[in-house]
């Protein structure tokens, strides 16, 4: 039993240190937890000073540690990698369109969102892609203003996008008051977003899905599950030129990558290199 660990635990460091540098940081055939910080911008593109169907939020992202759990959950473990343990940054675009406002009675509502497409303000998202992940070695993410956290988000190499590729995908806010749909005015937290997304542009590793525990009931699948709580920074603006973000979240996510059919190769190799070795002692 101990050796069985002490092999796992070296097969994992040497898949690991072949996408160290430079590139995004996982052990495969592990829940990997990734913890990000976000700040949003509704735009309220019809000016009904609440959130109705065709707004967009759009925002930035900057992944703040990535551990590697053995639950489902991918929120407890070691950590991996953290903001500042190397000279790295990962960071993130995400931009996403209200489909649907869904009035549940007693005060509240639920928000459905999609992938913005066309109406992305940005225009940096294609096809079904909701977020664009980068990844560089220059450490300058600033969310001060609108313009400074889209410029310093996105001044990466893009490493993967996720997005809405079937049906087995969502993102939706459930359960806010209805004073919380309301343009933003008063800060604080104001509810919870819940998203299952797929990888649209593929990453640089192997993947499998995750039954997402927070659509248990449905049994979903999916590449990359989160949640968020959000947050009110108390500040609204359309294309008033406002540069303050609206709103922020904290959001833990999970996905489970697996090695390449190469990395299994060169692990391979590595084995048989020890069985010919050792064959050579045992002849001697």
């Amino acid at each position: 039993m101990k050796k069985y660990c002490v092999t796992s635990l070296i097969a994992a460091a040497v898949i690991f240190t072949s996408v160290s540098a430079f590139a995004f940081p996982y052990y495969a055939n592990e829940y990997n937890g990734v913890f990000f910080r976000n700040s949003e911008v509704l735009v309220d593109n019809d000016q009904s000073g609440t959130v109705s169907t065709g707004d967009v939020f759009w925002g930035v992202m900057s992944v703040q540690n990535i551990v590697a759990p053995t639950n489902i959950f991918g929120q407890t473990g070691p950590n991996i990698w953290q903001t500042g343990s190397v000279p790295q940054e990962i960071t993130g675009y995400f931009a996403t369109e209200v489909v649907g406002v869904v009035d549940q009675g007693g005060g509240l509502s639920t928000i459905v969102f999609s992938a913005a497409g066309a109406n992305d303000p940005n225009g940096l998202l294609v096809g079904g892609e909701a977020v664009l992940i980068y990844e560089g070695n220059t450490v300058n993410y600033n969310d001060s203003t609108q313009a400074l956290g889209l410029s310093t988000a996105t001044d990466g190499s893009l490493a993967f996008s996720l997005g809405f590729a079937d049906m087995s995908n969502y993102w939706y806010t459930p359960n806010l008051p209805g004073s919380a749909i309301t343009a933003p005015g008063t800060a604080g937290p104001v509810g919870v977003s819940y998203a299952g997304l797929d990888f649209i542009q593929l990453p640089a590793f192997g993947f499998d899905d995750v039954n997402d525990p927070n659509e248990s009931v449905v049994n979903t699948d999916v590449n990359f599950w989160f949640n968020s709580e959000i947050f009110d920074f108390g500040v609204f603006g359309t294309a008033d030129g406002r540069t303050d973000f609206h709103f922020g979240s904290n959001d833990p996510a999970v996905f489970f990558p697996v090695p390449e059919p190469s990395t299994f190769v060169l692990l391979g190799a590595g084995i048989l290199g020890f069985l010919v070795i050792g064959r050579k002692r045992g002849q001697k």
